[in-house]
């Protein structure tokens, strides 16, 4: 007896129905903001590695990597510093 194999459905629209909206405040970025990826490829075009570019700047290097990385939420303090500085967020100043 052959095994029928059924196509694969996403569980999202039932499951999460908020995940099917077409806009999510958390998604959205700031005008004139790059995202980690494109600032992390600037710093490579240039030549910077992040533990070089977070001494220069004054931060840890490892607060640096959880911003670029997504860990940090960047809501305030230090790591919305340096989302700041990275281009990540737009200053409000």
């Amino acid at each position: 007896m052959p095994n029928k194999m059924e196509p694969l459905r996403s569980p999202l629209p039932e499951h999460f129905p908020e995940a099917s909206s077409p806009a999510l405040p958390m998604l959205r970025r700031d005008e004139g903001a790059i995202s980690a990826h494109e600032a992390l490829c600037r710093m490579r075009a240039r030549g910077i590695t992040i533990k070089a570019w977070a001494a220069n700047n004054g931060y840890h290097f490892s607060v640096v990597y959880s911003v670029l990385s997504g860990r940090r939420k960047c809501l305030r303090g230090q790591s919305h510093a340096i989302a700041v500085a990275l281009g990540l967020k737009v200053s409000t100043q």
